[in-house]
């Protein structure tokens, strides 16, 4: 399971069990390798299941209290809502024998004049372009690859968002 959790997390709670720790009580938030989200001892679909080798991301929208999920670069959407205010740490578990997880970078970023910008821009791009086609100098374009790439892609529209193409919703008779 991959997720968050507060500093209240009892971490001893577990030991004696073979149970996944994410999702049990209400100080943690946790996605499975099936694609369910667990939170509060409850359980809903979220996504299919992750295959081997999937990088999965998560962002902690403290702002609005939002907690979402990637999976390999793309947006899986909002797994849950109503966070503002809390101090969230990363939290890797696994019960599965010969899984190999590896946190790539957890990093914390404070609402910002930086952060607006680049979710305003992000708003005006398609999920696949974002910042490689934006006509910036090398060393601005590769900064916001390294350091804000995440703030372009959570806030970038999908193609029938950018058009405004909504397929119209059949009357029933």
């Amino acid at each position: 399971m991959i997720g968050v959790g507060t500093a209240d997390v009892d971490l001893s709670q577990f030991k004696t069990s073979f149970s996944s720790l994410l999702g049990k009580d209400e100080e943690t938030w946790g996605l499975s390798y099936f694609g369910t989200f667990h939170h509060a001892g409850q359980t809903k679909e979220y996504t299919t299941r992750l295959e081997r080798g999937a990088v999965i991301g998560v962002l902690y929208d403290g702002w609005n209290g939002r907690l979402s999920y990637f999976r390999n670069n793309q947006p899986l959407g909002i797994a849950a809502e109503g966070l503002q205010g809390k101090v969230l740490y990363p939290i890797v578990t696994s019960t599965a024998a010969r899984t190999k997880m590896r946190l790539i970078r957890s990093a914390s970023v404070s609402y910002s004049l930086q952060y607006q910008c680049c979710a305003s821009i992000g708003r005006c791009l398609q999920f696949q372009d974002c910042i490689e086609n934006l006509p910036l100098p090398p060393g601005i374009r590769r900064y916001l690859s390294n350091q804000m790439d995440w703030a372009f892609r959570v806030n970038a529209r999908t193609e029938e968002e950018l058009s405004g193409a909504k397929k119209p919703k059949r009357k029933r008779k």
